[in-house]
């Protein structure tokens, strides 16, 4: 698993197969949000609090997952900037963000 900050309020993480045998996740349990994918991020943002210091403040956190080869994916987590969301109010909808 290897995560890196690429601006202040993003990181990447890169899972191989190793990691998502070792949480016995499948790529398509990201689509759905299972407990099984759910641990499997919690302990990303963990990792990326304590090795990066990423700690977002706003909410909702974005997440953008895109599989890189079969048995890799990378995972895009950004905090949402409340004030550009506020502009965007079919967007708050969608993410269920109160006004």
């Amino acid at each position: 698993m290897k995560i890196e900050r690429i601006a202040e309020n993003k990181i990447r993480c890169t899972l191989n197969k190793q990691d998502l045998s070792d949480f016995d996740v499948k790529l398509s349990e990201f689509a759905y949000g299972t407990p099984k994918a759910r641990t499997l991020f919690e302990s990303l943002m963990k990792q990326a609090e304590a090795e990066l210091g990423f700690e977002p403040d706003e909410m909702p956190l974005m997440i953008e997952a895109m599989p890189e080869a079969p048995d890799r994916l990378i995972l895009i987590q950004s905090s949402a900037n409340s004030l550009r969301m506020k502009k965007m109010p079919w967007m708050m909808k969608i993410l269920e963000v109160p006004s």
